[in-house]
């Protein structure tokens, strides 16, 4: 992905009624990342944001190299995005605590995959716990457990 240049439709293009500045906030290596801001943008980030993660879906299926490879985009507006990542890391602390109070399984509502990342990396360093993605398509959940008594895998 290094040294290409990105091939995708203007934020403000598709939204320009409701987005009078659209910057690009940045660039790692994995994804670019892009906030966007304006008179209306609170539009895009109200109502549980549903209008931002339907915009990020629809500029991540547009981003491609001029090879055609797909981009990671992370679109973000009056910082929900990381309002929201707060929001996943304590529901992830709260799944953990329920899972070790009952020793049951804890499976969480379908989630888009960044988010369910999101809850895998605020656990990973759990050496008790495991998450695991399950379901298909919209429906695919994080589930929350246990790890198995017994040695640990091994990954060649």
């Amino acid at each position: 992905m290094a040294g290409h240049r990105i091939f995708a439709t203007p934020f403000a293009a598709v939204y320009p009624m409701y987005v009078q500045k659209a910057r690009r906030k940045g660039r790692t290596q994995d994804e670019v990342q892009v906030d966007l801001s304006g008179a209306d943008a609170a539009w895009l980030a109200g109502e549980g944001a549903e209008a931002l993660r339907a915009l990020e879906d629809l500029v991540r299926r547009m981003a491609r190299t001029p090879a055609g490879e797909s981009i990671p985009v992370t679109v973000d507006c009056l910082g929900r995005r990381g309002e929201r990542e707060g929001e996943l890391r304590s529901l992830a602390l709260a799944a953990a605590t329920a899972v070790r109070r009952t020793g049951r399984p804890v499976e969480l509502d379908p989630l888009p995959p960044q988010e369910r990342r999101v809850i895998h990396l605020a656990l990973a360093e759990e050496p008790d716990l495991v998450t695991e993605s399950r379901g298909e398509d919209r429906e695919r959940r994080l589930e929350i457990r246990l790890r198995a008594p017994g040695p640990e895998p091994h990954t060649p």
